[in-house]
């Protein structure tokens, strides 16, 4: 949480401050949400970061919209640390 923060306030990650990082994170988006590149950047940067990218016309909205995706997509990120 605190990486994400830090994303948000100063626009990057270091990489190599994460190398060793053993946390996972699922990132939600949409491609016509605010944060869209934003997310894409962060997901690629952070070591075993997950993007979930919902449809177009939703924005900021569509992990609402779409709770039944994201919830799915969740258990799977949960489903795969328990392996």
């Amino acid at each position: 949480m605190q990486n994400a923060m830090k994303f948000n306030a100063e626009g990057f990650v270091d990489p190599e401050l994460l190398k060793d990082w053993q946390g996972h994170i699922l990132i939600v988006t949409s491609e016509d949400d605010a944060g869209y590149d934003d997310s894409k950047l962060l997901s690629e940067k952070l070591p075993n970061a997950s993007l979930l990218v919902l449809e177009k016309g939703y924005g900021h909205l569509a992990p609402a919209v779409k709770s039944q995706e994201v919830r799915q997509a969740i258990e799977r990120l949960a489903n795969s640390l328990s392996q």
